[in-house]
């Protein structure tokens, strides 16, 4: 996550998003301390 976000600000972007399942607790727990959830829910079809 680290190595991701300095890449990012050393090309100018503002945001980084990635996905989990959400059945992924264990990874939710890290992504909650260096990130804030938006409340969207993304569909496909």
């Amino acid at each position: 996550i680290e190595h991701v976000k300095m890449h990012t600000e050393k090309r100018a972007c503002d945001r980084v998003y990635w996905l989990t399942h959400q059945d992924n607790l264990v990874a939710q727990q890290l992504y909650n301390k260096v990130a804030k959830k938006t409340g969207f829910i993304q569909y496909r079809a």
